[in-house]
């Protein structure tokens, strides 16, 4: 009823959401025109005053100021997926008609089964209360543009059915502070070495070699974000910040085990750490990936595929893309910091051996 897998596109972008800042930059500032609800006459726009905050590679975030200790966050994908229902179906944009609400009501029921084991692995206190619902809300005709990526909508409307989630606000990402840990995308750097980065993946993502130990400088190199280097660099001072990591790495690795989903680390301010009266506290701000729920499993099918010597699907291109950075990440900050376990992600089927037969960078290809 409601597909629960992005376009291709939509996965490989990092998710740069703000959930929650008063640092609204110049870029942001002037979107402010085109997610805001200037002009609207809205019963709910009226009474709550919603204020554009950031926009996020799945979300568009709003802070209402009678209520400055929530933000409220609208799933942009899965909202578009409900409008395309509605014109497959010849109905308006704000129906939910009882058929169209079961598929609904079955993603959120499996969207809150998913937030229940990001608690249970990482502890309440890291991961920020909130609620995920369906509501008719207001939308504006430059809204519907940005749900479209700047495509033309299929229709117009002044009200739509949308997933939204309230979330108790993160004050962490408001103090300057603050680091983040970020995996980023190593196809992006442009002075990319394919060599290294079939090593490397070979290495930290097949397990191959697991003698050899990956310097902390390739591991950073190949990564290549800012964000992670600053954090590692900080954490060679700091020991409170050195065991704050070595338990966020070994609760990622036992969570996506045991769940088979990696985390969205690819953008900033997913996964915050902050200074706490003396110790490094942490909070998983938007660490979910958007209805990509088994990711982990998913990348083992689309591996066995590649064993097969079978084309995989552009989603399935996409799903290895973003699986072999968390990974990497992941398992590198393991062996940086001396934890014995890793993510494994191999399929039984496949030997170890076999990954050098794959060019990786070609498989995943540059976003």
């Amino acid at each position: 009823m409601i597909e629960s897998t992005p376009k291709p596109t939509e996965m490989a972008k990092p998710s740069h959401e703000i959930a929650a800042t008063n640092e609204i930059n110049e870029t942001e500032t002037k979107e402010k025109d085109t997610y805001g609800f200037e002009g609207a006459k809205h019963e709910l726009i009226e009474r709550y005053q919603p204020q554009f905050l950031a926009k996020g590679g799945e979300h568009i975030v709003y802070e209402i100021p009678r209520y400055p200790n929530v933000v409220i966050k609208a799933d942009m994908a899965m909202t578009r997926q409900i409008i395309n229902w509605n014109v497959r179906h010849d109905l308006p944009i704000d129906t939910l008609s009882e058929v169209l609400n079961r598929g609904v009501q079955e993603y959120l029921s499996a969207e809150q089964k998913r937030y229940a084991q990001l608690k249970k692995y990482f502890g309440h206190e890291h991961v920020p209360a909130q609620r995920k619902f369906v509501v008719k809300v207001p939308i504006t005709e430059k809204i519907l543009t940005a749900l479209y990526e700047g495509d033309p909508p299929p229709v117009q409307g002044h009200e739509v059915q949308a997933i939204v989630t309230m979330q108790k606000r993160a004050e962490e990402v408001k103090d300057p502070q603050r680091l983040t840990l970020v995996t980023g995308y190593a196809e992006e750097d442009p002075a990319l070495n394919p060599e290294q980065y079939q090593k490397m993946t070979e290495h930290l993502v097949f397990g191959k070699n697991p003698e050899q130990k990956i310097e902390k400088d390739a591991l950073l190199g190949l990564q290549n974000n800012k964000h992670l280097k600053k954090l590692l660099q900080t954490a060679e001072k700091d020991q409170n910040l050195a065991e704050t990591l070595k338990e966020i790495i070994t609760k990622c690795i036992a969570y996506s085990e045991a769940t088979g989903e990696t985390l969205d680390l690819a953008g900033k301010d997913n996964l915050v750490l902050a200074p706490e009266q003396g110790k490094w506290n942490y909070k998983l701000i938007d660490a979910l990936y958007p209805g990509q729920a088994t990711t982990a499993e998913k990348t083992k099918i689309a591996l066995l595929n590649i064993g097969l010597g079978q084309t995989i699907s552009g989603t399935e291109q996409n799903i290895l893309l973003n699986t072999f950075n968390y990974i990497r990440a992941v398992n590198g900050l393991a062996e940086h910091f001396g934890l014995e376990k890793r993510i494994n992600i191999v399929p039984e089927a496949m030997e170890k051996d076999s990954a050098g037969n794959t060019d990786w960078l070609s498989v995943v290809g540059r976003p």
